[in-house]
């Protein structure tokens, strides 16, 4: 699988889907095969443990989280703020003094009790250098 290229959408903005998906299904030698009984992985970008403060900023207002691992492509959120599935927000993220803060267009893909999966929906220059220093 060959990793999503970021594609301008707009002035400033860029796309965190993936532009391309390549996989194959034959056996490569000396690959050894996941007997885990796991399912297998489907993300396609590299994910980063963070726990840092962050917001979702929705119509009703803004709301707490805490940030619980980000990647190029969204970010998993505890919070107690019950924001539906579908649901289109903004997600700000701070990266403490030394680094940059992010403030994301997102959809929410996942919503449980006390977690929210989000999908980014564009990132800007500022946010997309914030992400970066992460991973």
């Amino acid at each position: 699988m060959f990793p999503a290229r970021s594609q301008p959408t707009a002035a400033g903005m860029f796309s965190a889907l993936p532009v391309c998906i390549v996989s194959s299904t034959s056996r490569h030698p000396g690959v050894v095969p996941d007997v885990s009984g796991r399912a297998p992985e489907r993300r396609i970008h590299h994910r980063v443990l963070v726990g840092a403060a962050a917001w979702l900023v929705t119509e009703s207002g803004r709301h707490a989280a805490e940030c619980v691992n980000v990647s190029m492509g969204g970010a998993a959120l505890k919070t107690d703020a019950r924001i539906a599935a579908g649901s289109v927000i903004r997600f700000e993220l701070s990266l403490g003094l030394d680094r940059r803060s992010a403030a994301i267009r997102c959809e929410v893909v996942r919503s449980s009790q006390a977690e929210l999966g989000l999908r980014f929906l564009a990132l800007d220059r500022a946010s997309l250098e914030a992400l970066l220093s992460l991973l």
